[in-house]
């Protein structure tokens, strides 16, 4: 019985081993990292949408370094990005997410209770798969 529970141990070490690097690249930062860019493209659309309609590149530039160096937008930021993380949706939650993250940082405050219900509504959300 010492001797399975030492091979057991020896043996899941060395699966973990293998593992652990390799379900970090391919899953977490694929799938991770793709939740990700959808969440940031549509930001980085609102940002944009926002600058055009007050000074144009100057003001991207103006607003992107606002937005990093307040601690409530920084922060904001955070908590969409797990929201984002744990999306079920590649694509539809992580969209949503940002555009109501766009409009929280826009005005330097943290989401409502209600907005909160959307945040977590858009994580459970799932994209819409027509099998052919």
């Amino acid at each position: 019985m010492g001797a399975e529970l030492v091979a057991l141990g020896y043996l899941a070490k060395k699966a973990l081993d293998r593992i652990e690097d390799a379900f970090t690249d391919k899953v977490i930062n694929r799938w991770g990292g793709f939740r990700a860019r959808r969440f940031l493209s549509t930001f980085a659309d609102a940002v944009a949408r926002e600058a055009l309609n007050k000074g144009g590149e100057a003001k991207v530039n103006s607003l992107l370094d606002e937005l990093l160096s307040s601690e409530t937008k920084t922060e904001v930021l955070f908590e969409a990005y797990r929201h984002v993380v744990l999306s079920a949706s590649k694509e539809l939650g992580p969209r949503i997410i940002a555009l109501l993250t766009a409009r929280l940082v826009s005005e330097n405050r943290y989401a409502t209770d209600s907005e909160n219900m959307i945040l977590r509504a858009a994580e459970s959300f799932t994209d819409l798969v027509i099998m052919e």
